[in-house]
C-alpha cells in the first residue's frame, strides 16, 4: 500500500508529526509486503491510529518519567529518604501525566469530537484506565523489582513502561475512547 499525500492533506513537509508517522507507516507497510503479509481493507487507518497512539505514548512516557524523577529528587532533597518515596512520585507523575495523554489522544490519536459530557466520561475513563495501569500494575510491579529484587527505582520505572505501555493502549482504544454505534 502507498500513502496517498491527499490523506496528510498536503502537510507532511510542514508538519514534523506527519513525517514522522508516514515514515513509520510506510516501513511498517514495506516490512509486511517483505514478509508477504496481505493486509485488509482498513488496516492503514488502525495501522495510523497506532503509531499516532506511539507517538503520544512516547511524549507521555517522557512526561511521566520526567515528572516521577522530578518528584523523586524533591522527596529525596537534603539527604532525606522515604521508605516508599518512589511510590508517592509514581503517583504524583500518573496523575498529571494522564491530562497530558487525555488531551493528545482525544485530539490527534482518536480524533474525539464529543459534547462535554462524553469528554469528561472519555477522562473519566482515561483516569480510570492509567489509574489501574498506573496505580495498581506500575506500583505492583514496581514495589517488587524495588523491594524484592533490589532494582534501582530509576531503573525499575522504565521496566514497568513495557507492561504498561500497551496496556494503555488497548484499554484507552477499546474503552475510553470507544465510540458508541
Amino acid at each position: 500500500m502507498k500513502i496517498k499525500q491527499s490523506e496528510v492533506n498536503g502537510q507532511s513537509n510542514s508538519n514534523p508529526w506527519l513525517r514522522i508517522e508516514n515514515w513509520a507507516i510506510g516501513f511498517c507497510l514495506r516490512l509486511l509486503t517483505i514478509f508477504g503479509i496481505k493486509t485488509a481493507a482498513g488496516f492503514e487507518r488502525t495501522l495510523r491510529e497506532f503509531i499516532r497512539f506511539g507517538i503520544v505514548g512516547i511524549s507521555n512516557t517522557l512526561i511521566a518519567y520526567g515528572l516521577y524523577a522530578l518528584f523523586l529528587y524533591l522527596l529525596r532533597l537534603g539527604g532525606q529518604k522515604f521508605i516508599y518515596d518512589y511510590l508517592i512520585a509514581s503517583v504524583a507523575s500518573y496523575m498529571l501525566s494522564i491530562l497530558w495523554a487525555y488531551f493528545w489522544n482525544a485530539k490527534i490519536v482518536f480524533k474525539s469530537e464529543r459534547d462535554a459530557k462524553e469528554m469528561l466520561k472519555a477522562l473519566l475513563r482515561s483516569y480510570l484506565s492509567y489509574g489501574f495501569s498506573g496505580f495498581i500494575v506500575t506500583n505492583l510491579i514496581l514495589f517488587l523489582l524495588v523491594q524484592k529484587l533490589q532494582i534501582s527505582a530509576y531503573i525499575a520505572f522504565l521496566v514497568v513502561l513495557l507492561v504498561t505501555v500497551p496496556l494503555n493502549f488497548i484499554m484507552n482504544k477499546f474503552w475510553a475512547f470507544k465510540i458508541k454505534s
